[in-house]
């Protein structure tokens, strides 16, 4: 024979009971929920700076990259900047020698005559012919007023046997970046 139990008191203990038990789990749960979430903020946090940390390594690295590159532009700009200088020097000087040769047949006395005209890096040599010493002496002297020359000093002087005066001039040049006034 099987037991029946018509008596409410039984089960309003067992409900009771589910409920206590319902109850200390909740508790419980919650108890653990609020012990847990601080180590889930602090993990949460540590992640956070972990990746902080990583971007500012790579915008470190960035940085450093940038200022490598600027230091490379800055060198490539110092060394266009003395190429153009010296591109525009060589060009001042082109200019120069455009001139001289321009004006050459100026420069010389009307009875002055040149038979050998020869540049080498350092200096100008000039020979010819005349029939006055003061022809030499004014040619001289308009040679060294120009600006290419440093000093203009005479090589060789003769006289031959038909009374022409033959002379050589050597002008030393005016070096680069050197002024002449």
């Amino acid at each position: 024979m099987v037991w029946v139990n018509f008596l409410p008191w039984r089960q309003q203990r067992q409900r009771r009971q589910l409920r206590r038990d319902a109850l200390l789990m909740l508790l419980l749960l919650a108890l653990f929920s609020a012990s847990t979430a601080p180590l889930l903020e602090q993990q949460a946090s540590g992640e956070r700076q972990r990746l902080d940390v990583a971007w500012l390594q790579e915008a470190n690295g960035q940085l450093d990259r940038l200022k490598s590159r600027q230091a490379r532009l800055e060198q490539q700009r110092d060394t266009l900047r003395q190429t153009l200088a010296l591109s525009e020097e060589r060009q001042e000087r082109l200019h120069a020698w455009y001139a001289f040769a321009q004006g050459l047949a100026e420069t010389m006395p009307a009875m002055l005559w040149l038979s050998d005209l020869s540049k080498t890096p350092e200096s100008l040599n000039v020979a010819g012919f005349c029939q006055q010493l003061a022809e030499v002496e004014t040619f001289r002297q308009r040679l060294q007023q120009n600006a290419l020359f440093q000093q203009v000093k005479t090589n060789r002087l003769s006289r031959d046997g038909q009374n022409i005066i033959r002379f050589s001039l050597r002008a030393a040049l005016v070096s680069s970046g050197q002024g002449h006034e």
